[in-house]
């Protein structure tokens, strides 16, 4: 890093920039990946212990004293251009003039020869940035008590207080590792990070100062309380200085702290001295004709005409933000940092120092792909070598293809990765509960408890192979909510244990059959559903495997193979594996004690799926074990498949929508119950 540092700025040496970039952020991977805290494990992956190894020693003064000399080197990286814009901002507002009306081309006259001045882009556009920016250009100008020549007084004072601020960053964020329960020593893959290093101590983006408001309201946060105020008033001052913010608003809010929510608009008061009707006039200019470097921007231009490329774009960020929001309710910082995410990957113009506001929640959560990506970003120290030699900025499409087509491929790997280091890992279980709930399926159980049998037949025959590994035991339970036909008759011919359970509804019989198991590992099986013969086999070994996995979905596939049922298929799976959400016709398994540590089996009647998956959002390593059902489609034959398809997306995004809002989900799932069956009786 230090040799980043007094490099003279990366556009001169890219090759060997990059090399030390990419050097200092392998370690912070090895440092978060590979070492193991001691003692090793983590309850549920939220628990972890104070240290790692020999970073125990060194301590988190040690991290923050590093962090300290680290950015103070970085007082010698020649700045960005865009501090020249935050002098000069400063500055015309002390000559009374308002930089949402007043363009600095609109000044040239002024300020003719002035080296700050001439090194500002984009001359002919009006400031892009929030008043509570402005304000804080404002104040630093005005501690620089002769504007000079050379300019190097502001902008020593401009790079000394966002190195403050980034080491305020560093203590609070030192205080939320304590209370996230993370190990002390990940708190370097903030501290030591070398894009917060080049990009926020060097270059001296105003992305910091966003920075130091979100980990101050993030710290609001865990305090809870009568601290919400904080929060929300941090929140506001984090989306006045970089509109970006916004995003975590909504992650925010709940019953609890509501009544705070006007502190929110407070900061918002900022922009009364600079009302005008083309405020936002510059915002909108970089919005729609400044694009470089998007992710998803750059395929929709190639994909739609320029009529569909802005309405595309708007549709694609607010329907993953509100998909986002639905499904990370229960844990507030995985669904700001899925936000910033979506953002990031939504916006058409994506500098490297964009990335800064999601570090902080990587400490939470770490996650290996965006990890990769803060490194490959990089590669644009080719884009500057370009600039300084050609005096032209120019796009490279080889950069845009190294920096997402690795970050997009770990990702994808990652979905079926089960454990890190860090995470709890449990005893092979020895013992298997399956729950069936039943109502009148004497025309589907024959089929599936002979399915069941055979499965366990291959897993005693798997175990008798063997012989150092004992039979894992095998216990069905038939929950059966009134039938009135041969379901009970049919059960009592195979070795199952049934149970009666007084109330209707899968979520209810659920918790009845799990209530009565004490198994390791609990299976939620519907009555229409067959097992391949090798799935417990493969379930078992699976768990051997992987001892870090806590739950996940056997996976599925219907009985009469279409286009349109492929399609549910697909939209199931990638339900599962991007948002953590399943059904229960796709099997799902969890171990018994992951299931206690978030509360058990929903009683519910309806959703208990959908619910419990929200739940399980607590326990990160899931996985499909891939299609070992053969999943019914009566369903969609009592309907039409849109119609049936569409009742049951409504039902789903209701559920999330009132379980969202505060509702109490039994009474909204007691009311679903009674709409969704009378339905399907009528049909």
């Amino acid at each position: 890093m230090f040799f980043l540092a007094f490099s003279g700025g990366v556009a001169g040496i890219p090759l060997p920039a990059f090399a030390a970039y990419a050097a200092g952020h392998a370690i912070l991977y090895i440092l978060v990946f590979h070492i193991v805290p001691q003692p090793p494990g983590a309850r549920n992956g939220r628990e972890g212990p104070r240290g790692a190894g020999p970073l125990c020693l060194f301590g988190t003064g040690g991290i923050v004293a590093t962090a300290l000399i680290l950015r103070l080197a970085f007082l010698a990286y020649p700045p960005s251009d865009d501090i020249n814009r935050y002098i000069w901002e400063g500055r015309i507002q002390h000559r009374g003039m308002n930089p949402y009306t007043t363009a600095p081309a609109h000044s040239a006259s002024d300020f003719a020869g002035d080296p700050i001045f001439e090194g500002i882009n984009h001359k002919n556009v009006t400031t892009a940035y929030p008043p509570f920016a402005l304000m804080l250009c404002r104040f630093l100008a005005g501690l620089a008590k002769d504007e000079g020549t050379t300019g190097l007084q502001p902008v020593l004072i401009f790079k000394l207080f966002f190195i403050l601020c980034d080491i305020l960053i560093v203590l609070i964020l030192a205080a939320l590792l304590a209370s996230w329960k993370r190990p002390a020593h990940w708190l370097a893959l903030y501290a030591w990070n070398p894009l917060v290093l080049v990009y926020g101590a060097g270059e001296a983006h105003l992305d910091i100062v966003q920075n130091l408001f979100i980990v101050a309201a993030l710290a609001g946060m865990r305090k809870g309380g009568r601290w919400a105020w904080a929060m929300y008033l941090f929140i506001g001052c984090a989306v006045l200085t970089k509109y970006f913010a916004i995003v975590m608003l909504p992650f925010l809010v709940n019953r609890g702290n509501r009544r705070w929510l006007p502190f929110f608009l407070v900061p918002f008061l900022a922009f009364l001295p600079y009302r005008d009707s083309h405020m936002l006039a510059g915002l909108f200019t970089f919005v729609v004709e400044m694009h470089y470097n998007g992710c998803i921007p750059q395929v929709l231009r190639l994909l739609l005409p320029q009529s569909l490329y802005g309405p595309a774009i708007l549709g694609v960020f607010g329907g993953g933000l509100w998909w986002i929001w639905l499904l990370k309710q229960d844990r507030p910082e995985p669904g700001m940092a899925m936000a910033w995410m979506w953002l990031l990957l939504c916006l058409p113009t994506f500098h490297p120092w964009y990335l800064l506001p999601l570090i902080p929640f990587l400490l939470f959560t770490p996650n290996r792909a965006w990890l990769l990506l803060c490194a490959l970003v990089g590669l644009n120290f080719w884009v500057l070598f370009h600039q300084l030699h050609t005096g032209q900025w120019h796009e490279f499409a080889w950069i845009w293809l190294a920096e997402f087509l690795p970050f997009l491929l770990l990702m994808i790997v990652d979905v079926k990765r089960t454990g890190f280091p860090w995470r709890r890992k449990y005893a092979r279980p020895q013992s298997f509960d399956i729950v069936v709930p039943t109502l009148n399926e004497e025309s589907t159980l024959p089929a599936s408890l002979d399915r069941l049998q055979e499965a366990m037949g291959n897993l005693r025959d798997r175990a008798n192979n063997a012989k150092d590994e004992p039979t894992p035991k095998v216990t069905i339970y038939i929950v059966d909510g009134g039938s009135d036909d041969r379901t009970i008759e049919i059960a009592e011919r195979h070795d199952v244990t049934i149970l009666k359970c007084p109330d209707q509804g899968r979520g209810l019989q659920f918790a009845s059959g799990i209530g009565a198991g004490t198994g390791d590992v609990v299976l939620m099986l519907h009555a229409d559903a067959n097992m391949v013969p090798q799935t417990l086999t493969r379930l078992h070994n699976t768990f051997t495997r992987h001892p870090a996995l806590q739950w996940g979905i056997l996976g599925h596939t219907y009985t009469e193979p279409s286009f349109k049922m492929k399609v549910i298929e697909i939209s199931n799976r990638l339900r599962f594996h991007l948002g953590g959400v399943a059904f229960g016709d796709q099997g799902i398994f969890v171990r018994r004690s992951c299931l206690s540590d978030v509360g058990g089996m929903p009683t519910i009647r309806l959703m208990e799926d959908v619910e419990i998956s929200l739940r399980l959002a607590a326990c990160p390593s899931r996985l499909n074990l891939g299609n070992c059902l053969k999943v019914s489609t009566r369903r969609w034959k009592r309907k039409r498949f849109a119609g049936y398809t569409l009742q049951v997306l409504q039902l789903v995004t209701n559920f999330l929508l009132m379980r969202r809002l505060g509702a109490d989900i039994g009474t909204v799932t007691d009311r679903m119950y009674q709409v969704y069956y009378q339905k399907m009786k009528s049909n």
